[in-house]
């Protein structure tokens, strides 16, 4: 095995992991997606820049990199490294710290009105080359689904399997890929308003030979106080939440991709603009869809 990055992993102190957990259910619903809006992309490159740079781009690793890890909670159990060890990342685990940063930026962005799914696809490859824990997550799933814990992310990303069945009994289990990062700072705020964690889950729905039909990529970047950024509370007007992008493997012309969140207190699609950066090659999510469907097998085992 060839060396990695070594990374040293420091605590920060306070409520640097503020903002609890959020998970969000996204219904699919036919429709057409918002036509892309020039004035959104515009606001969301001079907001993040980088999140129009490949995710391949970066540069390079080098040396020894320091990454804070947050303070655990005395609840839980002990995190794998203490405070002052050095921890060599390589393989998936190294190519996902290196795009956390892009990641991030990506996530943030799909509240400004342009969604990316490829850089969530390409972490998404690179978590299913981790080991898994056949232990399913003893908390109850909101959908009734089955979720393992991924192993091996790197520090600030934690990542999860979870598999339920499909509504259409012609279809087989669905399989979804949720990946989180830690806030990068305590207040974590994102385009005026205080926020809790970054996420993103990637879903597939195969038929019963194992062809892909639907692959749906979605962000979400929740509010953790009742103020948005437009300083009305949430329970009124429009408050962007992420967004969701939702392709149909037999009908491109089916291909969504919107905004979603709170509509006068109630979550789902808005109708604010949302632009699609790029569209995704299907070869990339069929290869996810393997990759996710190895994953899972090997829970089973």
């Amino acid at each position: 095995m060839q060396a990695g990055t070594r990374i040293t992993v420091v605590a920060l102190t306070g409520a640097a992991c503020a903002g609890a957990l959020a998970a969000l259910l996204w219904m699919l619903r036919a429709g057409e997606g918002a036509a892309p809006s020039a004035k959104a992309s515009e606001r969301a490159t001079a907001r993040f820049p980088e999140a129009s740079v490949d995710a391949a781009g970066g540069s390079e690793a080098a040396g020894e990199a320091r990454v804070p890890l947050p303070q655990p909670d005395p609840d839980q159990a002990a995190p794998s490294a203490v405070v002052g060890e050095t921890v060599a990342l390589d393989g998936p685990a190294l190519a996902l710290e290196q795009m956390k940063p892009k990641l991030l930026a990506s996530m943030e962005a799909s509240l400004l009105g342009v969604m990316e799914p490829e850089v969530f696809l390409d972490a998404a490859l690179e978590l299913t080359r981790l080991e898994i824990d056949p232990r399913a997550i003893p908390e109850p799933s909101p959908n009734g689904s089955i979720r393992f814990k991924v192993l091996g992310t790197p520090p600030g990303m934690t990542a999860e399997l979870s598999v339920g069945r499909a509504r259409n009994p012609n279809w087989d289990d669905v399989i979804t890929l949720r990946m989180s990062l830690d806030p990068p700072q305590a207040p974590y705020v994102v385009d005026g308003r205080s926020s809790g964690t970054p996420e993103a889950w990637v879903t597939v729905w195969r038929d019963l030979e194992g062809a892909l039909e639907h692959c749906t990529v979605a962000t979400s970047v929740i509010p953790d106080g009742r103020i948005s950024d437009s300083g009305l509370p949430l329970d009124s007007g429009e408050v962007a939440f992420g967004g969701l992008y939702s392709l149909d493997a037999d009908d491109p012309s089916k291909n969504v991709v919107k905004m979603t969140g709170l509509q006068d207190g109630v979550t789902g699609d808005l109708k604010l603009p949302m632009e699609l950066r790029a569209e995704p090659p299907l070869w990339k999510m069929t290869e996810l869809s393997s990759g996710l469907v190895a994953m899972y097998g090997k829970a089973k085992e």
